[in-house]
């Protein structure tokens, strides 16, 4: 049987980092090997962290250009206006940008809080709740 950790509160942010950058998500797994359930595990913990730390500007953004895509799509097909596809193209572009411009360095972050705590922050033994906890305090000048 697989084991996954499903929370925010024992989840590593090193393991959650991971995840993000490969889209693998056999790094939300305790024991075992990945199953069918495992998407389901990390929509939770998306959920979860989105919930506690929020949506960063720039994927509001890129959200917004992709909906705008999305949209510009069905009407080229829905109203066989297939010059509008230029304009899908044109609003993928700027939702990569928007992801783009405002990319985390995941080690940088670490570094950053390393500094804040005063010691070498191993991000293998802090969870993501813990690591966003302290951002907040950061960011909150505490």
């Amino acid at each position: 049987m697989v084991k996954y950790y499903k929370s925010i509160d024992e989840l590593s942010i090193f393991n959650f980092n991971k995840v993000i950058e490969t889209n693998d998500l056999k790094y939300i797994v305790k024991e075992g090997v990945t199953d069918n359930k495992a998407s389901i595990v990390w929509d939770i913990i998306m959920d979860e962290y989105i919930d506690y730390v929020g949506l960063s500007k720039s994927y509001l953004d890129y959200m917004r250009y992709e909906k705008k895509a999305a949209l510009l799509t069905c009407q080229a097909y829905l109203e066989n206006k297939l010059y509008l596809l230029n304009f899908v193209a044109i609003a993928k572009q700027q939702a990569q940008d928007a992801l783009g411009t405002h990319k985390e360095d995941f080690m940088e972050s670490v570094g950053i809080v390393s500094k804040y705590q005063g010691y070498r922050v191993n991000p293998k033994e802090y969870t993501v709740k813990e690591f966003y906890s302290i951002i907040k305090l950061m960011s909150n000048g505490k």
